[in-house]
């Protein structure tokens, strides 16, 4: 055997690019269901420990999905697209719910907008900016790695992720993110009454 890289077969689809967002998707409904049944529990304690255990792990889940996901299908072969789609999966079917949530009391253009509010923009720009950096941690790790001195690390597309995510934090956040919540609310205004 040889550690020629055109001879060194790739995993299968079902294992580069599909296992590793479906095993956290799996681990995302399980908390979600868990949340919102724990609301059912007579026990006081018990209740509050459930929701907000269970709680900051779906946030923390939701937010941070990423820093599993990417590294997983890097390693397993998967392709650019390939990883950055997967990565993005998890924030992308929680906005895709936030917004069928939204449309039992507006319309779906002001459900779509609703994902512009700061809490879901600012997950989905932290979700591409850490594409980014789990991109160029995986790089370093792999050109470690031996045989593989020839892997670039920095790469314009990490790069540019990462200056979206930190030039919209910024945006967002600044003055305590007055700025940007009252110009989200003169935007709703002029399209949506």
């Amino acid at each position: 055997m040889t550690d020629d890289p055109r001879t060194i077969k790739r995993p299968s689809l079902i294992r580069r690019a599909i296992l590793p967002p479906a095993v956290i998707t799996l681990v995302m409904i399980v908390l979600f269901v868990t949340y919102y049944t724990s609301w059912e529990v007579a026990n006081r304690s018990l209740h509050w420990f459930l929701t907000d255990l269970v709680g900051m792990a779906y946030g923390f889940l939701i937010i941070f999905s990423v820093i599993f996901v990417y590294p997983c299908m890097y390693f397993m072969g998967a392709g650019s697209q390939e990883r950055v789609v997967g990565a993005l999966i998890i924030p992308l079917m929680w906005m895709a719910k936030e917004v069928i949530r939204q449309c039992a009391f507006f319309t779906f253009g002001e459900s779509l907008f609703y994902l512009f509010m700061p809490i879901h923009f600012n997950i989905l720009t932290i979700s591409i900016g850490l594409t980014g950096t789990c991109e160029l941690i995986c790089r370093s790790i792999d050109r470690l790695r031996p045989g593989r001195p020839q892997v670039k690390i920095i790469t314009p597309l990490p790069v540019i992720a990462i200056a979206i995510m930190l030039a919209v934090l910024v945006f967002t956040l600044y003055d305590g993110g007055a700025r940007y919540f009252f110009l989200f609310g003169d935007i709703y205004q002029l399209l949506f009454r």
